[in-house]
C-alpha cells in the first residue's frame, strides 16, 4: 500500500529524469563509430544501485546499428540488460536476430561497479546469434 520507488530507497533521480553520464574512453584508445554508439548508450543507462553503467550497440548484416542502455529497477529485479533493450529496438525495426553480426558492449571500469553485464550478454548471444562477435570495452 505504500509507495516503493527510487526516492523511497534513497535515490534522488528516477529513471526518466536522471542526468546523462560522463563515461569516456581513455584518451589514447582508438575507437570507431560503433564503440561510440555503445558508449553513448552507456551514458544514458540508469544504474543507481549497482553503478554498472553499460550500453550495447548491435550491428546487423545490412550495417544498421541498434543500441540499448542498462535500466535498473527500483526493486533491483527485474532490470533490463543493455542487450535486451537493444534487441527490442531490433525487433521494433522489423529485423531478426539471425541478422546480428557484431555486438559491442561498453561498461563502467569504475571499482564502484558492483556487477557486469558481460556474462549475461555472452550467454544470450550464444543462444540467439551464435556467430556474432562480441567486443567488450571499459570506459571511465
Amino acid at each position: 500500500p505504500d509507495s516503493f520507488g527510487p526516492r523511497d530507497l534513497g535515490i534522488e533521480t528516477a529513471m526518466l529524469e536522471h542526468p546523462v553520464g560522463t563515461l569516456a574512453f581513455p584518451k589514447n584508445m582508438q575507437v570507431g563509430a560503433i564503440q561510440l554508439a555503445a558508449l553513448h548508450a552507456a551514458n544514458h543507462s540508469y544504474s543507481p544501485y549497482s553503478k554498472n553503467f553499460s550500453g550495447v550497440a548491435i550491428v546487423l548484416a545490412d550495417g544498421s546499428v541498434y543500441t540499448g542502455a542498462y535500466i535498473e529497477n527500483a526493486a533491483f529485479n527485474p532490470s533490463l540488460s543493455p542487450l535486451q533493450v537493444a534487441l527490442v529496438n531490433v525487433v521494433v525495426a522489423g529485423k531478426s536476430y539471425d541478422q546480428i553480426r557484431r555486438v559491442v558492449i561498453v561498461e563502467s571500469g569504475s571499482p564502484q561497479a558492483l556487477a557486469s553485464q558481460i556474462p549475461a550478454t555472452k550467454m544470450l548471444l550464444t543462444t540467439i546469434a551464435p556467430t556474432a562477435t562480441l567486443e567488450r570495452y571499459k570506459a571511465y
